[in-house]
């Protein structure tokens, strides 16, 4: 028999390259653990934010819900039902005002209705509202249909976060009070310092 090579039981000799084992997962670097809290207080803070915001619309999804039973009404009944929503939903949507809001009427609800939307936002359905408001009986559907729509609208659309007007209101009521009286200037502004009655 041939010798066998020298190169070949040099081969023979070596042995398989072992990998080393794999580097699991567990326990994680502290470095994951600070991401982990860091996520999980900013989903906490998410949450808490759109439970709030939740919350505070509540009451426009309950405006939305009575405008929808509304529809069934027809004339002054309606035209009349949709004005006590637009007020009701004022009341809720500006607690702090709801003394001044109970007071407005006519054209100074209105105008009240229309300060709370921004301009881009305003319908001036002025003539409709007035018709709505003063015809006794035999509304015009075209009318009826503008103040459903309007009515619609500011539900969804008006400023929740703070009367936008609200500092008009103060400066208007200080000169109008130190003009008239000298009892102390209210937090909100009397009937009259800026909207009126008709």
């Amino acid at each position: 028999m041939n010798p066998q090579d020298p190169s070949q039981q040099l081969l023979q000799q070596l042995l398989d390259i072992e990998a080393p084992a794999p580097i699991g997962w567990w326990p994680l670097a502290p470095g994951w653990w600070v991401v982990i809290a860091l996520f999980c207080l900013l989903a906490f803070y998410l949450g808490f934010k759109i439970y709030v915001w939740w919350q505070a619309q509540r009451y426009r999804r309950e405006a939305l819900h009575q405008f929808k039973k509304l529809q069934s009404l027809t004339g002054k009944p309606k035209a009349e039902a949709l004005i006590t929503l637009l007020k009701r939903c004022a009341f809720s949507a500006y607690p702090q005002a709801r003394h001044h809001i109970a007071g407005l009427y006519g054209e100074a609800f209105f105008a009240f209705l229309q300060d709370q939307l921004t301009p881009k936002n305003r319908h001036d359905i002025k003539k409709e509202w007035y018709h709505c408001l003063y015809t006794k009986s035999n509304i015009e559907a075209e009318n009826l249909q503008a103040l459903a729509t309007f009515t619609l609208h500011w539900i969804k659309k008006h400023q929740q976060q703070a009367l936008l007007n609200r500092d008009t209101f103060l400066v208007t009521n200080s000169a109008h009070n130190s003009a008239t009286t000298t009892a102390p200037t209210p937090s909100l502004p009397k009937q009259g310092a800026q909207y009126g009655k008709l």
